[in-house]
């Protein structure tokens, strides 16, 4: 018995002398990984700092390059042809699902970019036929422009961005809106347009409402209207007291105004006074 007990304590040192071994490698190899963790977040990081920037596009007020490119019927289209007008200028390739998704929204819009004086331009570095199918599917009544890899308008206003993306230009062929990325964001730049555009144009000289002291905000909410009688277009009388007890939309109108024009259009075959229409 006595004769065992060295060998045990042997044993037992040889076991801690074995595990202490282990976990030392592991410390080690552990050590290891961390470097060289380190080591790769430094080189990705060295990496970073030379990479190029996000793509931000074309900033607010800077010219886009003048461009004259043919069209799918090989007719030249220059920007120049439609100064004094606003252009939707939309980088677009018809393999990309997402302009696939985009054109019929797009041709949707299109009368209303007409109406609104806002001129949709199409441009691709892809084949007459693909962008042809394409615009024959969706509907779209726009220039579809044709440019190579090098041209200006890749190399400055597309430069880094995909497909599709676009500017909104005002009348001098400068960014009048940061670029838009995104058929979501695109369709948004167009119904802004459509909107901006549907405003009269200021006057020279004019000034906007901010630095007008005519009290704008009208009467408070449960003030009695005054009461009215006035004649209208066709001899007869017209008094607030006949509307009583229904809503009354009553505004303040100018036949000289042009924003009172845009605000009411008339049919060509209606004869009826502004007055005679609110009474139905």
């Amino acid at each position: 018995m006595q004769s065992s007990t060295p060998i045990i304590i042997t044993l037992q040192a040889l076991i801690l002398i074995s595990l202490w071994g282990i976990l030392y490698q592991v410390v080690k190899q552990q050590g290891r990984i961390l470097l060289r963790l380190d080591a790769l977040d430094q080189r990705l990081g060295d990496a970073g700092q030379g990479a190029e920037p996000e793509p931000q596009g074309l900033d607010v007020g800077t010219p886009i390059p003048p461009f004259r490119l043919p069209d799918l019927e090989g007719s030249m289209v220059a920007l120049e042809d439609f100064q004094g007008r606003h252009v939707l200028l939309i980088f677009w390739g018809p393999t990309c699902g997402f302009c696939e998704l985009l054109a019929p929204d797009l041709a949707r819009l299109g009368d209303e970019l007409r109406s609104a004086q806002v001129q949709l331009i199409l441009v691709s570095r892809e084949d007459v036929t693909s962008n042809r199918r394409l615009a024959d599917e969706a509907g779209l009544k726009c220039p579809i422009l044709l440019m190579g890899e090098d041209h200006p308008l890749t190399e400055g206003a597309f430069r880094y961005l995909g497909t599709p993306s676009g500017y909104l230009l005002d009348g001098r062929g400068h960014v009048a809106r940061p670029v838009a990325v995104g058929g979501d964001a695109i369709l948004a730049l167009a119904r802004e347009a459509i909107g901006n555009r549907r405003e009269r144009k200021r006057l020279p000289g004019e000034r906007p409402l901010s630095e007008s002291k005519i009290e704008r905000n009208g009467l408070k909410a449960g003030t009695p209207a005054p009461g009215f009688r006035l004649p209208d277009l066709r001899g007869g009388t017209v008094a607030l007291e006949d509307y009583r007890g229904r809503p009354v939309l009553l505004v303040f109108t100018d036949p000289t105004c042009g924003p009172c024009e845009e605000l009411a259009p008339t049919s060509p075959d209606s004869t009826e006074s502004t007055a005679t229409r609110s009474r139905r």
